[in-house]
């Protein structure tokens, strides 16, 4: 699992993010953390455990060999004071691992045994140490693009995409059916198949009176559909594209 720093992050953002999203530094990090967006953790290599129970004073009780050793990433709530800048370092004395487990203390050795005696200790974190996950930040910057899809050209690309994803799906099951028990797509189906087919011949600007069944012609509708089909690992007959690419000149006809 990879990181960024703080500071990778701010830099960035403020290249990367689009216009109206523009200026971004530690405030904006900041309220991203307080809505769940992005979680600031720190590295930690040291002893930790998580108390069994408390005593009336508050005091942590923890099980005989409970604080093991422990290298990886914590998370508290209260980095966020750091991001803001309402403080130059933070002294914890208890964490979160990212996945949410909770009241980790921090310790300097191991319990040795039942009588031991050992009290936790506070952990020193600094605006410098804090971290971000990288797909959570490269996940944020894609969907900021996609929420400024706002025109009906870009909308209707984003139909587009998801209407072939539904359509590869299907293709993908019944490429995967057996021959002897090969069933043909549902009206709708092959309505919906003639419907993308159309538009993405009318986006590649591409020839609507190219014969649906020519496939030897390597630039033909027909062998071009062909080909990018197979670079993605999908088996489709010619005679198949040209029964949807038929269909498609069909509808313009009774369009």
């Amino acid at each position: 699992m990879s990181y960024y720093s703080l500071q990778q992050v701010i830099d960035l953002f403020q290249k990367d993010l689009p216009e109206p999203s523009l200026p971004f530094d530690l405030p904006q990090l900041a309220d991203l953390c307080r809505q769940g967006i992005l979680t600031p953790v720190f590295p930690y290599q040291g002893f930790i455990s998580v108390p069994v129970d408390y005593e009336d004073n508050g005091r942590p009780i923890h099980a005989t060999g409970a604080i093991a050793l422990y290298d990886s990433y914590l998370h508290s709530n209260k980095l966020i004071n750091l991001i803001d800048g309402y403080a130059d370092k933070l002294e914890l004395w208890t964490a979160s691992t990212p996945q949410g487990k909770h009241d980790l203390d921090f310790y300097s050795r191991p319990m040795r045994h039942t009588e031991d005696d050992i009290e936790p200790i506070t952990f020193m974190v600094r605006l410098e140490n804090i971290l971000f996950k990288v797909d959570d930040v490269q996940n944020y910057i894609t969907l900021q693009y996609f929420d400024d899809l706002t025109t009906p050209e870009q909308q209707r690309i984003i139909e587009l995409e998801s209407e072939v994803t539904d359509l590869k799906k299907k293709l993908k099951q019944q490429a995967d059916t057996p021959a002897n028990d090969d069933t043909e797509l549902s009206t709708r189906s092959q309505n919906l198949a003639a419907k993308i087919i159309l538009a993405l011949l009318d986006t590649a600007q591409l020839d609507r009176n190219s014969p649906p069944y020519q496939y030897d012609d390597l630039s033909s509708n027909n062998r071009l559909i062909y080909d990018q089909i197979k670079a993605n690992g999908m088996k489709v007959s010619p005679q198949k594209i040209g029964h949807w690419l038929d269909l498609a000149i069909k509808q313009t006809t009774d369009d």
